[in-house]
């Protein structure tokens, strides 16, 4: 399709398509490593050994709190999100 074009036509949309292709290539190239390293996880055990110390119940006591914040976190997300999707319903009205 393109061969009909002449190549100083070619060569001035290269130029100037070039610059957007180079970003969106870097952009790939960042959420592919950020994807490794998403992919191998996150060791808790680095962050929280210092609780290893810790009586099993005081253990015990550590977890229950953090799975409690794991949990509202989740849940105001849910809300925040249920919030937005009543928001844009109401303002497009196509009910």
């Amino acid at each position: 399709m393109f061969s009909i074009l002449p190549q100083p036509v070619k060569n001035f949309i290269d130029v100037i398509f070039a610059p957007p292709l180079q970003f969106l290539e870097l952009c790939q190239d960042m959420l592919d490593n950020a994807g490794a390293v998403v992919g191998r996880g996150l060791s808790l055990g680095n962050y929280f050994s210092f609780f290893g110390y810790l009586p099993a119940e005081w253990q015990a006591v550590i977890q229950s709190a953090l799975a409690s914040v794991t949990l509202l976190a989740i849940l105001f997300l849910v809300r925040a999100l249920w919030n937005m999707y009543l928001r844009i319903k109401q303002s497009v009205k196509w009910w």
